[in-house]
């Protein structure tokens, strides 16, 4: 996967999120699993070995910090 199928994905997550604030119900996914950044197609790329070459970037730090926080506020 790259960045590009990861970002898109994460994208359709976050409309996932923002309609079970709406209530409207399309998708079952538990608070538990909602919280972990580490089980979408972006969180799984920033844990990737294929992420790995830009961990001493500080934007991918950027990145790995404000995705963490978006799970953590679902």
């Amino acid at each position: 996967m790259n960045i590009e199928e990861a970002v898109s994905s994460h994208k359709k997550w976050k409309s996932m999120v923002e309609s079970l604030f709406r209530e409207e119900r399309t998708f079952q996914v538990a608070p538990s699993i909602l919280i972990k950044d580490n089980l979408c197609k972006l969180g799984q790329w920033i844990y990737s070995d294929e992420a790995s070459k830009f961990s001493d970037s500080h934007f991918f730090g950027v990145l790995r910090i404000a995705h963490r926080e978006f799970h953590k506020q679902a």
